[in-house]
């Protein structure tokens, strides 16, 4: 592969956690504990250090969506309305959501 960045995943799609844990020598949980500020005292500092480089390397970023699901818990918030399209005040309507949230 071009530029000296090796993708990971299948097909050279977005990299894994389990991309991070191959190439880093580490586990799966070793690169979770990372990502979830669960690390201290159960990873030695190099390690830490070694699990973010090959991240970075890599690209790896932890998918938001997942956190979600896993957690049962995200950062979003819906917003129903009939209103909003038709409305002179939809800009109003969603700085005051925004602001409120």
């Amino acid at each position: 592969m071009g530029g000296g960045t090796e993708r990971g995943g299948a097909g050279g799609g977005r990299p894994t956690s389990r991309d991070v844990a191959r190439l880093a020598g580490v586990s799966h949980t070793a690169v979770s504990f990372v990502f979830n500020g669960r690390a201290g005292g159960n990873l030695s500092p190099a390690t830490q250090e070694r699990i973010r480089q090959v991240a970075a390397q890599l690209g790896y970023r932890p998918d938001p969506v997942a956190r979600g699901l896993r957690r049962r818990r995200t950062a979003m918030i819906g917003l129903v309305t009939d209103e909003i399209a038709s409305s002179p005040f939809a800009g109003r309507l969603l700085r005051g959501a925004v602001e409120t949230a």
